[in-house]
């Protein structure tokens, strides 16, 4: 019976410590050979500003495709550099009229009676 419990716990250990292991990003290297971190293209402010200029420049493209690193879904990632800063994507909120107690517009017939139908 302990056998089966150690391993069981092993099994478990090892579960858990391939799931770390593929949720973190490994190393890569940026197209200027440094040491970068593999991140969606519009959390790496560098590298994404270049995309928004238009027209692209052949260099442009050319250090956008080399710092391709994967993709998540149909977002690329790419290979940004560690001293850039990050991006955060901006959020809108959408902002509501405020409340009355009051209709704006009351629904009264021309006559100011209220009739049955």
């Amino acid at each position: 019976m302990d056998v089966i419990r150690v391993d069981l716990l092993l099994l478990v250990l090892v579960v858990f410590s391939l799931r770390i292991c593929v949720r973190a990003d490994p190393p890569c290297k940026t197209p200027n050979n440094e040491i970068g971190e593999c991140i969606l293209i519009r959390e790496c402010t560098p590298l994404y500003d270049i995309i928004q200029k238009r027209p692209l420049s052949n260099a442009d493209a050319n250090y956008l495709r080399e710092s391709h690193c994967g993709f998540v879904g149909v977002v690329p990632k790419v290979c940004c550099p560690p001293t850039a800063s990050q991006v955060t994507t901006p959020q809108t909120y959408q902002t509501q009229p405020p409340y009355t107690s009051q209709p704006a517009n009351p629904i009264t017939p021309p006559s100011g009676k209220l009739s049955n139908c």
